[in-house]
C-alpha cells in the first residue's frame, strides 16, 4: 500500500483474507485498497466487513464516511465520522467540520 501498488495489494489482502477471515484489520486495509482504485463499492463492503470484526474501530468509521461521502451518501458520511470521532479518532471532527456543519448540507 504505501508503495501506491493497490492491485498487489488487493492480491495479498485477499490471500491473507482467505488464511484468516476474522482479521478485521486485513478487511480495513482491502478496503483502502479499493478506495484508491476507485471501487468505492468493494471498499464500503470491506469496511462493513472489518467493522463486524472490529466495532469500535474508529478510523475504519471515518473510511466508511469518506466511501459514503463519495458515493453521494451525506447524511450516512456524517453518521460515520461522527462514530469514528466518538470512538477517539480526532481526525474526523475536520471531516465533520467540512462537511456535516448546517450550511455546508444545503
Amino acid at each position: 500500500m504505501n508503495l501506491f501498488k493497490y492491485e498487489e495489494a488487493l492480491i495479498l489482502f485477499n490471500k491473507v483474507i482467505k488464511i484468516d477471515p476474522e482479521n478485521g484489520q486485513a478487511y480495513a486495509y482491502r478496503g483502502m485498497a479499493e478506495y484508491h482504485l476507485k471501487d468505492f463499492k468493494g471498499a464500503l463492503g470491506n469496511f462493513n466487513s472489518a467493522l463486524k470484526i472490529i466495532p469500535d474501530y474508529g478510523e475504519v468509521y471515518d473510511l466508511r464516511g469518506i466511501v459514503k461521502n463519495e458515493m453521494g451518501d451525506k447524511i450516512g458520511a456524517c453518521e460515520d465520522w461522527n462514530k469514528s470521532y466518538e470512538l477517539g479518532y480526532n481526525k474526523a471532527f475536520e471531516l465533520i467540520d467540512k462537511f456535516c456543519n448546517e450550511e455546508n448540507k444545503k
